[in-house]
C-alpha cells in the first residue's frame, strides 16, 4: 500500500516541479545607461570654507527592463512586476513616468510596472547628507579639496615670486623691502567662488522583480548599478568678501572734485534793435557731494555781480544757481562833439562766465553775446543837435539848363517901436451956432 502511494505520489511531484519551472517568470532585459551628470549648488556659511549643500538638479537616465514567463495554454505575463529605484545620498521624486509606487523607504522608492519598459526616467533630488556612502563623492568636501588646492597653488607662486624679488634687491644692492602683496589666502577664493566635478560621483542602482504568473511559479530577480558624474558650483560666499576687504591695506583712493560740471545760458545771445537790453544769465552746477559754494558771475568790461552762496549739506546732484541780469547801453555822448563816431548802429561783443570763490577757487568756460543798436542822434551843449549830413546833390544831366541858385528868404527890417510919452491935451472944439428951423428945410430941399 505504502509502495503503491510512493509510487504515485513521486511521479506528482516531478509533475508539479516541472510545471513551477514551466511558469517561471524570468529577467529578460535590465539595462540602466549611464545618467547625465547631476547638478549640485554648495555654499559657505562662515567664509572660512564650505559647510553645505543648497540645491542638487535633476536625475537623468534611460531605463530599459523586461520580465518574461514560458508560453503555456491558458498563461499569460504578469502585470504587477516590482522595480525598486535606490539614490544613495538622494531623496528622489519620481517626474517621468508616473509609476504607481508602494514603498517610501529613501533613499530608495519600489515602483509596481508593466514590462516591457522603455523609458527615459527623470527624477528631482534632494541631497541626504547622512544617507552618502563612504564609497562616493561628498559635494562639500569635494568643493574643500579643490579650494585647499587652489590655496596650495597659490602659495608656491607666491613664494616663488618673493624669492625673485629678494633676489633682485640683492643683485641692485638694495635693502630687501617688505613684500608688497599679502601671502593668498583662502577668502580669496571663497569670494569669487568657482566650480569643481567629479567623475563617477554619484550612484542609481535599479532591482527588477519578475512576479510569477500563477502561485506555483517561481520570482525573476535581478538588479544592475550605474554611476554618474558630479557638476558642482562652489558658490561665491559674502561672508569671505567681508573678511577679504577687511585684511586689504586701505588704497589712497583719488577724492572727487567737488564741483563736477558747471552749465551757463544767456539769452539773447544775438540782439538787434532798441537799447538798452537786459541780458539774462541762468546758471546750474553739478556737485559730487554735499558742499557750501560761493561765486558770482564775472564779464568783460569789468562787469560783476555780488556774491553769492549754495548751501547744500545733505546731498549732492544739480541745483539751479541765482538768476542775474547785465543791462548794456549805448554810452553816453552828451558833451562829447566832434567825436568822429558817426556810425548809427551801436555794437557790443561782451561775454559772462561763471566764477567759484570757494571752497576752491575756479572759473568755468565763458559764453559769448552780441548787441547792436540803433544809435540816436548825439547832443551838444544846451541841448544843440549836431547836423547830420544830408544827402549829396545829384549832378546834372548833360545838355540841360543850369538849375538856379538857391536863393534865402529875405527877412523884413525890425523896427523898433518909439518910446512913449504923456498924451498933449487938446483944447476943446468951437460950438456951432444954430440954425433956425427954415433954414434946414430949405437945406434939405436944395439938397434934394
Amino acid at each position: 500500500m505504502k509502495v503503491h502511494c510512493s509510487r504515485c505520489v513521486a511521479p506528482l511531484l516531478v509533475g508539479l516541479l516541472g510545471c513551477g519551472n514551466a511558469l517561471a517568470n524570468k529577467v529578460t532585459e535590465l539595462s540602466v545607461h549611464k545618467p547625465e551628470p547631476l547638478a549640485v549648488k554648495v555654499a559657505s556659511s562662515n567664509g572660512d570654507k564650505y559647510t553645505h549643500v543648497v540645491e542638487t538638479g535633476e536625475l537623468k537616465f534611460r531605463l530599459k527592463a523586461d520580465c518574461r514567463v514560458d508560453k503555456k495554454p491558458g498563461f499569460q505575463e504578469h502585470a504587477l512586476n516590482e522595480l525598486g529605484i535606490m539614490t544613495p545620498g538622494l531623496k528622489h521624486t519620481l517626474l517621468q513616468p508616473t509609476w504607481p509606487y508602494f514603498g517610501d523607504n529613501p533613499p530608495s522608492l519600489d515602483y509596481y510596472v508593466e514590462t516591457k519598459v522603455d523609458e527615459i526616467i527623470r527624477m528631482s533630488t534632494q541631497f541626504m547628507p547622512q544617507h552618502v556612502p563612504k564609497y562616493l563623492a561628498d559635494p562639500v568636501k569635494a568643493c574643500n579639496d579643490a579650494l585647499d588646492g587652489k590655496l596650495d597653488a597659490a602659495k608656491n607662486l607666491w613664494n616663488m615670486h618673493h624669492k625673485l624679488e629678494e633676489g633682485l634687491n640683492e643683485a641692485m644692492n638694495k635693502d630687501a623691502a617688505a613684500h608688497n602683496h599679502p601671502p593668498p589666502s583662502p577668502w580669496q577664493f571663497l569670494a569669487e567662488g568657482f566650480d569643481t566635478s567629479v567623475p563617477n560621483g554619484g550612484e542609481v542602482k535599479v532591482t527588477l522583480r519578475c512576479n510569477p504568473a500563477t502561485k506555483l511559479g517561481f520570482t525573476g530577480f535581478h538588479d544592475q548599478s550605474e554611476t554618474y558624474d558630479l557638476k558642482i558650483k562652489c558658490l561665491p560666499s559674502p561672508e569671505a568678501q567681508a573678511k577679504l576687504d577687511k585684511s586689504r591695506p586701505k588704497k589712497a583712493v583719488p577724492s572727487l572734485p567737488t564741483i563736477q560740471a558747471v552749465q551757463l545760458k544767456l539769452d539773447p545771445t544775438n540782439h538787434y534793435g532798441q537799447c538798452p537790453v537786459n541780458i539774462k544769465v541762468d546758471a546750474s552746477i553739478t556737485l559730487n557731494y554735499p558742499a557750501e559754494i560761493e561765486y558770482q558771475y564775472i564779464g568783460d568790461k569789468g562787469h560783476k555781480s555780488p556774491v553769492f552762496t549754495l548751501k547744500k549739506k545733505n546731498q549732492g546732484g544739480t541745483w539751479n544757481l541765482a538768476p542775474w541780469s547785465r543791462k548794456i547801453a549805448i554810452p553816453n555822448t552828451i558833451g562829447q562833439l566832434g567825436t568822429g563816431n558817426n556810425e548809427k548802429v551801436f555794437k557790443h561783443q561782451g561775454w559772462m562766465k561763471v566764477r567759484i570763490l570757494s571752497p576752491k577757487p575756479q572759473d568755468f568756460p565763458a559764453r559769448t553775446f552780441v548787441v547792436r543798436c540803433f544809435r540816436q542822434p548825439a547832443k551838444g551843449p544846451a541841448g544843440i543837435v549836431a547836423p547830420t549830413p544830408g544827402p549829396k546833390p545829384a549832378l546834372p544831366k548833360l545838355g540841360s539848363p543850369p538849375s538856379p541858385l538857391p536863393t534865402r528868404p529875405v527877412k523884413p527890417p525890425v523896427r523898433r517901436p518909439a518910446p512913449l510919452s504923456a498924451p498933449a491935451t487938446r483944447a476943446p472944439a468951437p460950438a456951432l451956432p444954430a440954425v433956425p428951423p427954415g433954414e434946414n428945410g430949405n437945406d434939405a430941399e436944395n439938397r434934394k
